[in-house]
């Protein structure tokens, strides 16, 4: 029997397939495809929790709630906004990221749920980078391919979803998940020497380390079918790629600059917007220039608009010390219930750990990717707001309660899994 929740799974699962292509499909008058699914995702989980005339809420988890301050923080920036109509827009768009955490939130309670969307989005980023291949195939210019998105945000989601696959490929009950899984790295790989992404080489060769981590957990069959896999596919790349395809050596070349880049470069020039990024902050430093408003910020110091390029310096300048500590809240909220579980937690780590860095050499801190995988990681172990879930709902029919103090936030004892709940 399909149940509602089961319609509410496979519609969310849809929406986190267009995450990683994101703002690619663009229709007009319209917005994203994304946003689109997304609106659709958010009217059926609704009314998924409709049950006996009334709408039954899961109780709300510590890091929904640091989400909301941070959407409320944000749109109150408005105020004092060096430029309001852009603070307000801000706002709006992190409204309907918060609509997404909360969907996940409400429907991924259980880890084949959770599993579910995991999958939808790697295979989304296999979408991306098929699509990529497809414009390298009949460019003429192919320098930093990226499927017509950014090439930065396009290489660095693609890394993301190296340890979300790999741990899908260690939990597989069947070849064919398996190798779906297990080959997704060297995909990744592809798309970051397309896009000639130096923040995406970085972040990648972290969410890489999954796999010497973890190679172990798998049979000695499988390990040495992967070993040699990835083994023929470095070498074959290595040695044939070069010659095969000589639109690729732009791309090489840029990428091996990353090195020496880091040891005394500019970054491409993203000190020197850092720098002016720094002055902006401390003009103020505790409330920020308003939500969104960080280019505006720095166009007096550098003579025009820039974006940020890194997500904790966009933050901190457009929001704020106030508004950085809550977004720093939102990994440490999800890194706590990670570090409260024995499941899963050094792949899950290994993500945040990638999180953390691509957002670096990015401003990432507004994309749906960013907001997926931290929503997706705290629904692995959420922190209820009360322990007494069941007395909740038996109290309220809205399945909410009042908060009580922080140490009600501790989650009940370990278990593989939570339940569903109604």
């Amino acid at each position: 029997m399909v149940t509602a929740r089961t319609v509410a799974t496979w519609v969310l699962a849809l929406f986190v397939f267009s995450i990683p292509y994101e703002n690619g499909v663009v229709l007009q008058g319209v917005g994203s495809v994304a946003r689109l699914i997304g609106f659709a995702a958010i009217a059926v989980v609704v009314m998924s929790t409709y049950d006996r005339g009334m709408l039954r809420f899961r109780v709300p988890s510590l890091f929904l709630v640091v989400a909301v301050a941070y959407m409320v923080w944000s749109a109150m920036s408005v105020f004092w906004s060096i430029v309001p109509n852009v603070s307000l827009g801000e706002g709006a768009s992190l409204l309907q990221l918060v609509a997404m955490v909360w969907m996940i939130h409400q429907v991924a309670q259980t880890e084949r749920q959770r599993d579910l969307l995991a999958q939808a989005f790697v295979v989304g980023a296999y979408f991306t980078i098929v699509l990529a291949l497809s414009e390298f195939a009949r460019a003429t210019d192919t320098f930093r391919i990226s499927a017509g998105i950014n090439p930065n945000w396009f290489a660095i989601a693609c890394a993301f979803g190296i340890p979300i696959a790999w741990g899908l490929a260690l939990r597989a009950k069947h070849q064919a998940a398996f190798w779906l899984n297990a080959l997704y790295p060297a995909f990744a790989i592809v798309a970051v020497v397309l896009s000639a992404s130096r923040g995406g080489l970085i972040t990648m060769l972290v969410a890489l380390t999954i796999i010497p981590l973890t190679l172990p957990r798998l049979g000695i069959g499988k390990r040495m079918a992967v070993v040699v896999a990835m083994g023929l596919f470095v070498v074959g790349s290595a040695m044939y790629a070069p010659r095969a395809f000589p639109g690729l050596e732009q791309n090489i070349v840029r990428l091996k600059e990353t090195t020496a880049e880091l040891d005394g470069g500019t970054f491409t020039g993203r000190t020197t917007i850092w720098a002016a990024g720094m002055d902006a902050f401390w003009s103020s430093p505790l409330v920020g220039v308003g939500a969104g408003s960080f280019r505006y910020a720095v166009e007096e110091r550098l003579g025009l608009r820039r974006a940020a390029h890194n997500a904790y310096l966009s933050v901190a300048v457009a929001s704020g010390l106030i508004g950085l500590l809550l977004f720093l809240s939102l990994i440490a909220t999800a890194t706590l219930g990670v570090l409260m579980t024995r499941a899963r937690r050094l792949e899950l780590l290994v993500l945040i750990a990638t999180l953390f860095v691509g957002m670096i050499p990015a401003n990432l801190e507004g994309t749906k990717s960013v907001w997926f995988l931290l929503s997706w990681i705290a629904a692995t172990r959420p922190l209820l707001l009360t322990p007494l879930e069941a007395s909740a709902r038996s109290r309220s029919p809205m399945h909410v309660s009042t908060p009580g103090p922080l140490a009600h936030a501790l989650p009940r004892p370990q278990r593989h899994d939570l339940a569903e709940e109604t």
